[in-house]
């Protein structure tokens, strides 16, 4: 939550408070937990990003601007600590399922808290709420209510149209769509394992709470990751007609997303009413992203190694494109860190989707299936939102390896798989 939402940053005390986490908590991980291995599936990852790191810091120094380029490199990688002191915390002797209520409490708290002042503002009885500005993030101006949230997602503000868009802490609306895409498939996974209705009702209202967002992005995700779940799920059973079926489904789901962007951008549908405000999207915001990917392109074109990271009113590069996509992961980085950037981030989540994610979607009555399927579906929504480098990212990718290595114990007393291949 410090590392990607914004609930920090509303006060100065929280802002301190968030810097002790981010700074110093990795360190008294590993300082305690030093002495332990990483689990084998880890050290690629962590090599593959090893050199990342090495090749970002390198390209900082041969930039426009060397010094502000190599502290926003070691500013962006500094949470790479985040996940190398998760992995060494997490061993046998106290790797369990319990590890991951944590993202599910938190999803039923900002659900309860989005839902609830979606009724207040649709009834027309806001809380006390003022204007703020994001700052370092597209320093945008948002509605800040507190404890209830930002609503930047507001739309048509102050017409009797508006709708509000749940967005709670976060950035953006489709940001905190991703993390509630999570909580709902594991609070999901943990009812159909353990067999809890309140993990059901909790994510019912995760899911609520996610229509919510009013999010294009979550939307087609939600429904890529479904597909893609079944199609690895049933593929061997599928046979020889297996790679014709998954043809045909692309073709088809190609298609209707097409007629998405078509009708939600549609006069008829975009402003008929509140809900058209809410589900559809001005044809000017279509345009914006289309002249972000073309001018994305262009960039990644003229510098296929890359520019590192700078700031857009630090970088004569990119004030020639008034619109990029750095907020789509593949871009950002194509444009950051060129070729070797993109490789080694389709390298890494390769790995991860052959070694373990594929292994996993296939077990049945598993809790393992939802949290490789969680992690697929924030895969999928950082293509069109994200980095593949945030901090949930990272917690769900040392989840899915530690549950490979170590398994679950949902009995009370199961033998963790390392011990088990040990006792054999």
């Amino acid at each position: 939550m410090a590392s990607d939402s914004w609930l920090f940053k509303q006060h100065v005390l929280l802002k301190q408070f968030e810097v002790v986490v981010r700074l110093f908590i990795p360190f008294v991980f590993i300082a305690f937990f030093r002495k332990f291995a990483l689990p084998p599936k880890a050290r690629f990852p962590f090599l593959i990003y090893s050199f990342l790191i090495f090749y970002m810091l390198t390209l900082s120094f041969i930039s426009e601007h060397p010094i502000i380029v190599a502290l926003n490199t070691v500013k962006f990688l500094y949470i790479l600590s985040f996940p190398i002191s998760l992995i060494l915390v997490l061993q046998p002797q106290n790797f369990s399922h319990r590890f991951l209520y944590t993202p599910v409490f938190l999803g039923v708290f900002l659900a309860a808290q989005t839902i609830i002042l979606f009724i207040l503002i649709q009834s027309y009885h806001p809380p006390p709420g003022y204007s703020a500005v994001l700052v370092g993030y597209k320093n945008m101006k948002v509605l800040n209510y507190g404890l209830w949230g930002y609503a930047h997602g507001m739309m048509a503000i102050g017409s009797a149209e508006q709708v509000y868009r749940a967005q709670s802490f976060f950035g953006e609306p489709t940001e905190f769509a991703s993390f509630m895409e999570v909580a709902t498939i594991l609070s999901y996974g943990f009812y159909k394992v353990e067999k809890n209705k309140a993990m059901l009702l909790i994510s019912l209202l995760c899911a609520v709470s996610l229509v919510l967002t009013f999010s294009m992005t979550a939307y087609i995700v939600v429904l890529l990751g479904f597909c893609f779940y079944k199609l690895v799920f049933n593929w061997k059973k599928m046979g020889i007609v297996g790679p014709s079926l998954a043809l045909a489904g692309g073709i088809i789901l190609s298609g209707v997303i097409l007629f998405y962007f078509y009708s939600a951008s549609h006069p008829l549908f975009y402003g008929r009413s509140r809900w058209g405000f809410a589900f559809g999207h001005s044809p000017r915001e279509i345009t914006i992203r289309i002249e972000a990917l073309i001018n994305s392109l262009k960039i990644f074109w003229n510098n296929p190694l890359g520019i590192g990271l700078i700031a857009h009113r630090d970088s004569s590069i990119l004030q020639n494109y008034s619109v990029i996509g750095s907020r789509l992961a593949p871009l950002g980085w194509m444009i950051h860190a060129g070729l070797v950037g993109i490789f080694t981030q389709f390298l890494i989540l390769y790995y991860v989707l052959k070694k373990i994610i594929i292994k996993q979607l296939r077990k049945k009555d598993s809790f393992e299936r939802y949290l490789a399927l969680s992690f697929v579906v924030l895969t999928l929504h950082q293509c069109l939102a994200g980095a593949w480098f945030s901090a949930l990212f990272f917690y769900l990718l040392v989840c899915v390896i530690a549950t490979d290595t170590y398994g679950f114990n949902f009995s009370g007393n199961q033998v963790p798989k390392q011990n088990r291949r040990n006792m054999h």
